[in-house]
């Protein structure tokens, strides 16, 4: 921890696999789920323009084993150009009912496919150890599937948690 004896915040918490944190940023390891090159996850909207596809399970109840944020998701692979929704819940405690993360759009045009995996950033809440994650998407053509894998980072909780608003969405 550090390299002085004095216990600052610096020293609070430090370790290369966990992460670190370092006057209240914290770092850590990112990973990718699913952890297998040959799978992805495939989301798939209604095939009514406009309108969401049933949740999919994108990273299953008690897989992971700390509480952790989905940071990112990683576009593998798309049926054809269109505008995506994607939307994501976690299941937290596994059984329970899915709570709304948040949700991100994007457009993937004549070139969708050509180019390889994409990344796109997402702020999300943390989902605690073992909860589950989920993801739902609609287009507007509608039936253009998507395929996904997302990266996620290990959560510190922090002594301030601000007020969610009271109502999906605001």
């Amino acid at each position: 921890m550090g390299g002085g004896t004095s216990h600052t915040r610096k020293d609070i918490l430090s370790s290369k696999d966990v992460g670190s944190l370092e006057f209240e940023i914290i770092e850590c390891r990112i990973r990718v789920y699913p952890r297998e090159p040959s799978q992805v996850v495939r989301l798939t909207p209604s095939v009514v323009a406009d309108t969401y596809g049933a949740w999919t399970e994108i990273i299953p109840a008690g897989v992971v084993s700390f509480q952790y944020h989905v940071i990112g998701i990683l576009i593998e692979n798309q049926q054809g150009a269109d505008t995506f929704l994607l939307q994501f819940a976690k299941n937290n405690p596994p059984g329970s009912d899915l709570d709304i993360l948040g949700e991100c759009r994007f457009h993937l045009g004549a070139l969708a496919g050509f180019f390889p995996t994409q990344a796109i950033d997402i702020k999300a809440l943390p989902i605690e150890a073992g909860g589950g994650f989920y993801g739902r998407s609609k287009t507007a053509a509608g039936t253009n599937w998507i395929d996904i894998a997302v990266l996620l980072s290990r959560h510190f909780p922090q002594s301030y948690t601000p007020p969610l608003w009271t109502t999906w969405p605001w």
